[in-house]
């Protein structure tokens, strides 16, 4: 119930499968009344829940999709599944409130593709050069999500390249392109995991490539256990925006990750620490909201994981 309610209140759509948007039903990018109503008297296939009236879940057996209606399209992802999935998610929703599809991004283990865009073309360099811009137009707040990939080192000026590092090209020049189009309007911004490094590089940043490799002694970040289960206990500095957030000084938080920030280059504070030392967490104090952490707080694994999407929402709603 508490994921859901994170994301019933932020109105969460993602991009490429990592890329998510707030719009807080207000402005750009609300449900048009007469497509709610459609969805709203619809039969719902067991697997769709609607969470809100323009937010709606997919869920089967192995994972979970979300999609919110707009004035003029359906934004759907699918990160986790399947081409077939994502098709028959977005047609169900599509018959029940009559909605054009402007674009859908799904993502998966063998790559990013794009279905079905009638505004945006199938060409990933045209989506990550051309087009960070229009998607900025419909959203309030940007949620880099992240996911099981790295940044090409090549980003942030490293010459070599560990062997651990796998990268996506495609979907992190939309995602450096979208992260640094929203930064340059003081768009409120929120890293999670992966997108905390991304977000990083952003500000200026770089990133150890391999955690085991760089720090002796260094906790397993890339935890064993579920992540819905803690991995390890972090410390909360004081005077941060996160410490304002999460009110408390030490955080359990779950671990899925074998890079992490390196820096604190000019502009950011670093807001958290593992016991290892590594950085578990960026901020940009002079920027109306832009926050990273290296963990996964939608699994609500804490009060304070919560408390950061509670905020994240609360800025979008303010306005940058």
């Amino acid at each position: 119930m508490i994921k859901q309610a994170v994301m019933v209140l932020a109105s969460f759509i993602a991009v490429g499968g990592a890329v998510m948007a707030c719009n807080g039903n207000t402005g750009a990018g609300a449900a048009d009344p007469a497509r709610v109503e459609n969805a709203a008297a619809a039969e719902f296939p067991s697997e769709i829940e609607r969470l809100a009236d323009n937010v709606f879940l997919f869920t089967n057996s192995t994972h979970r999709s979300l999609l919110v209606v707009t004035n003029d399209a359906v934004l759907a992802t699918d990160p986790q599944g399947s081409q077939s999935n994502a098709e028959r998610f977005v047609e169900v929703i599509r018959e029940m409130t009559n909605a054009p599809i402007r674009y859908v991004v799904y993502s998966h283990h063998h790559g990013d593709h794009i279905l079905g865009g009638e505004a945006f073309p199938a060409d990933s360099e045209f989506i990550a050069h051309r087009n960070a811009e229009p998607y900025l137009e419909t959203i309030r707040g940007l949620v880099i999500a992240g996911g099981d990939f790295d940044v090409d080192p090549a980003l942030f000026g490293a010459t070599e390249r560990h062997e651990k590092v796998r990268t996506k090209d495609a979907r992190t020049a939309f995602e450096l392109a979208i992260t640094r189009a929203a930064l340059a309007r003081d768009m409120p911004v929120l890293g999670i995991c992966g997108g905390q490094q991304l977000l990083h590089v952003a500000l200026g940043g770089t990133l150890i490539q391999h955690i085991p490799d760089a720090i002796e002694g260094a906790l397993e970040h890339e935890q064993p256990n579920s992540r819905t289960e803690a991995g390890h206990e972090l410390t909360v500095e004081e005077g941060t925006l996160l410490h304002r957030i999460v009110g408390v000084a030490t955080m359990a938080v779950n671990s899925a990750h074998h890079q992490a920030a390196a820096d604190a280059p000019p502009g950011v504070v670093v807001n958290a620490r593992a016991p290892d030392g590594v950085i578990e967490g960026i901020e940009a104090p002079s920027r109306h909201f832009c926050l990273g952490v290296q963990w996964h707080p939608e699994y609500a694994i804490s009060e304070g994981d919560g408390r950061i999407f509670a905020a994240f929402i609360k800025a979008c709603r303010q306005g940058g």
